[in-house]
């Protein structure tokens, strides 16, 4: 089973992903950048959540009957492999909805290419940090 101890262990794993959810919480403004990081912190609590879950409901005495505890453990494996469905569908629909509306840049980089640079003849394109050097703002007198 999961003992006391190893879910006090599993706890002081998590207490990272306590703390930083506190802290992200009380902030208004919250980027991408600094989320992903703790993504696989997310995934382990789900984990531990989903054996705990797990360890209780197989201990809560129902009936001594092996047939009811079969039937216990077929019920769990198949509400568990649901709930991994689920979640596999909402992280597809996550990652194509950041494709799809978080392409401002690709889309205004295709309009460059395909309208303004055949009109515009040759030239140089700065992006970024390169925009400072190539206007000469980057350069200190």
């Amino acid at each position: 089973g999961f003992g006391r101890g190893r879910q006090l262990r599993a706890c002081g794993y998590l207490s990272p992903l306590y703390v930083w959810f506190i802290f992200f919480t009380l902030l208004p403004h919250k980027e991408e950048r600094f989320l992903f990081f703790i993504y696989p912190l997310f995934a382990l609590a789900a984990a531990v959540s989903t054996v705990l879950l797990s360890t209780a409901l197989m201990t809560v005495s129902v009936g001594k009957s092996v047939g009811l505890k079969a039937l216990r453990a077929g019920v769990w494996r198949l509400s568990a492999m649901a709930l991994v469905g689920v979640f596999l569908a909402v992280s597809c629909t996550r990652t194509l909805a950041i494709t799809q509306y978080y392409r401002a840049p690709l889309t205004v980089f295709e309009w460059l290419a395909r309208e303004e640079l055949p009109r515009a003849g040759p030239c140089a394109h700065a992006v970024g940090k390169e925009l400072g050097a190539a206007t000469g703002a980057g350069e200190s007198a």
